[in-house]
Order: structure tokens, then sequence, then C-alpha cells
């Protein structure tokens, strides 16, 4: 029994270890079992959550590359980077402590693909600008404004669409020439930097409508 797995036919036979699952993808809000981490070919896990806390016996899913939390709300989850190929970690919805994501985050050092959406972060955590991501999202939270250091993410797509972003940092024109999409669309912009036609011309750079910026600037993204 390979990959694709539903919640339904996985949970009553959880407890069988020698079960080839590679791929479970469950779309219902219901408990994570502790006897997961049975499944030890595991290597894609997408779930509803509908817990108080993710047990720490995932982190026993050794060859877990892909994991996909959905609705975290408080949810705690446990050191994630006690997984050691993890490479492809999405949140949604998360209320972190204090609107920001825990420190444990940086020390998953294998990491391609981080998207933490759709929950209440207030501030992009220092620890990202030192992941080496090809692909990071932090879009619809609560964001008011990006780092200086946020011109040194090496990811290729970087996608910040739908915070609370009034205007963006000087150093956004020195961004790193590894980036070739950035979304800045769905934010309040009131002004941009200058010298961010340098910023422009090496990447997609997304705006969209909803923005205060002066015809002026609109026109530095039309070009």
């Amino acid at each position: 029994m390979k990959n694709l797995l539903p919640c339904f036919l996985l949970l009553p036979i959880l407890s069988f270890s020698q079960l080839n699952i590679q791929h479970v993808d469950n779309d219902c809000p219901v408990h994570l079992p502790v006897s997961i981490s049975n499944l030890k070919q595991l290597k894609k896990l997408s779930w509803e959550i509908d817990d108080e806390y993710v047990h720490s016996s995932i982190c026993k899913c050794k060859k877990l590359t892909e994991l996909h939390l959905y609705n975290m709300g408080m949810c705690e989850l446990p050191d994630l980077s006690n997984i050691p190929f993890l490479e492809v970690l999405m949140l949604t919805g998360t209320e972190w402590e204090k609107g920001i994501p825990p420190k444990w985050i940086r020390k998953c050092t294998e990491l391609k693909e981080l998207c933490l959406i759709e929950g209440n972060m207030s501030v992009l955590p220092a620890f990202i600008e030192k992941l080496n991501l090809d692909y990071l999202s932090v879009r619809d939270n609560f964001l008011e404004f990006l780092p200086k250091w946020i011109f040194n993410i090496h990811s290729a797509h970087i996608d910040v669409s739908n915070n609370d972003i009034e205007e963006l940092p000087a150093t956004i024109r020195l961004l790193n020439p590894h980036v070739n999409f950035f979304n800045i669309s769905g934010n309040p912009l009131r002004t941009v930097p200058a010298g961010i036609e340098m910023a422009i011309k090496s990447c997609i750079f997304i705006i969209g409508d909803h923005t205060n910026l002066c015809e002026q600037d609109k026109m530095l993204f039309l070009n």
C-alpha cells in the first residue's frame, strides 16, 4: 500500500508499522494520532488540525520531506527541526504567541519551501534570512513592515501579499539577484524608496491594485 491514503482508511490501521505508506492527505478536522510515527516510509503529510498540540511522535517520521498543517489556530507544535529531511513546511491559520513564529524553524536547514500563511504573524523573524529557501510565503498575515535585511533573502519566490505594509525599506533596491518573483500586492503601500527600479528590473514585482501609491510611483511598476 503506497502513496496517497485518505483519513478514513488511515486511522484504523496506523498501528501496523510495516505498511509502506508514503503520502497521507486528510482534509477533515480530526485528531492527528500519535501512531502516525508508525509510518516509517511517510514522505508527505497533509492534515487538517483539530488539536491543542501536535505530539512529538511526528518527529519519528524520519523520511518526511513535506508537511502541510491546516487551520492551526493555537495548536502547539514540537520542534520539527528533528525531522532531518524536511524540505517543505506549510502552516496555515496559526495564532503564534505574540505573533512571532518559533525559533526552532531556523534549525530546519533542509527547508526549501516555507509557507506561514493566513495567521497572526506581526514580525518577519530574522532567522528567515539565514534559511536557504527557494520559496517563501507569509501572505495574509499582519506584517506592518519589512525588515531592512529583506534584500538578503535568497528565495527565488517571495510572497508578502495581503499584509499591512505601508512602505518598503530602502534596502529593497538591493534585492538578492536570486529573487525572480516578489509579490507585495494587497498591502496599503503609500510610498516606494528611491532606486527601487533596480529591483523591479531584476524580477517580476507585483503590487496589485490595492495601493495608495501616487501615479508617478505606480508607473515605475508598469514600465
